[in-house]
C-alpha cells in the first residue's frame, strides 16, 4: 500500500510503501529471478540488472566510486559476494541471495545509525541471521516417509 503525501494527495513514489513480509518477498522474488513470474516478463532483465549494479557514475561524499548503489537498492558485499538489497527507514530489509535462488526478509521499526561499509551495521546482522536460517534448512535431511509395503 502506497502512502500518500497529504490526505487525499498523490502516492509518495520515493518511499513509505507499506506491506507485509510475504509482499515484500514477491518482490524480491521477482528480483531473484530477474524479473519473471511463472514463466512471464514483468520487469525487464536489463532493468533488475541495472537497479542491483552499482551506479557508478555517482560518487561519494568522499569523492569516490558508489560500488554499493544502484537505482533504490543497495549492495552490500558478503563473503566475497554481492548481495542486492531494499532498506526501509525503519529496518525493514529485502535481500536477494542469486547464488542460492534465495530471499530474506526483515520486518522492523528501528534501523541502526552506525554505518559500516555505507551500510547500517544491523544490515548485515539481518543477512547473517536469514542466511543461517537457510544453511540449516539446506543441511537438514527431508521428511522421512513410511515404507509403503505391497
Amino acid at each position: 500500500m502506497w502512502s500518500l503525501d497529504k490526505r487525499k494527495g498523490v502516492e509518495k513514489a520515493y518511499c513509505c510503501f507499506n506491506s507485509t513480509a510475504r509482499d515484500f518477498a514477491r518482490i524480491g522474488n521477482l528480483v531473484v529471478n530477474k524479473g519473471s513470474f511463472r514463466d512471464k516478463q514483468l520487469v525487464p532483465e536489463s532493468y533488475i540488472e541495472q537497479m542491483t549494479a552499482p551506479v557508478r557514475y555517482l560518487t561519494d561524499e568522499d569523492a569516490g566510486m558508489v560500488d554499493y548503489y544502484g537505482l533504490n537498492w543497495w549492495i552490500m558485499e558478503h563473503n566475497n559476494k554481492k548481495i542486492p538489497y531494499a532498506r526501509g527507514i525503519w529496518g525493514q530489509y529485502i535481500y536477494v541471495i542469486p547464488g542460492l535462488d534465495a530471499v530474506v526478509v526483515r520486518l522492523g521499526h528501528k534501523r541502526s545509525h552506525d554505518y559500516r561499509e555505507k551500510h547500517p551495521v544491523d544490515a548485515y546482522t539481518w543477512l547473517e541471521a536469514g542466511l543461517n536460517v537457510i544453511d540449516q534448512n539446506l543441511n537438514r535431511p527431508g521428511p522421512e516417509f513410511p515404507q509403503q509395503t505391497e
